[in-house]
């Protein structure tokens, strides 16, 4: 191979990753393993599908709840999205106000990116 097909095969490399993304390609990062509750303490926080703080004295805690989807929209993990809902509802029947942010990042980003941890702090 000459220098100018390096080059080209170089470029080529950078245009597929830059079109692709960082979605998840067929399974979710943070799978549930069709649990129906909240992740068992034997799951590190970086891989668990739901998370909740320990709150300072007097500040409320808040709590995480991951729905990961492939580059086609479609879940990764539907125990995800169930358990997330089940766990608004849940929250909400305990009788205080329950404020619900729902942040999706861009397609280059993934579960386990920075963006994620940022968006907790």
């Amino acid at each position: 191979m000459n220098t100018t097909s390096y080059i080209l095969l170089g470029a080529a490399a950078i245009v597929l990753f830059l079109l692709t993304g960082c979605a998840s390609r067929g399974r979710a990062l943070r799978p549930t393993f069709s649990r129906l509750g909240d992740p068992p303490a034997t799951i590190k926080k970086a891989d668990a599908w739901y998370i909740e703080s320990v709150p300072a004295p007097g500040q409320k805690p808040f709590s995480c709840s991951f729905v990961e989807f492939d580059e086609r929209g479609d879940y990764l993990d539907f125990q995800q999205h169930r358990h997330a809902y089940t766990k608004i509802k849940e929250l909400a029947q305990h009788g205080e106000r329950v404020l619900v942010l729902i942040y999706v990042h861009g397609w280059k980003n993934n579960s386990q990116s920075g963006d994620a941890v940022e968006f907790n702090s």
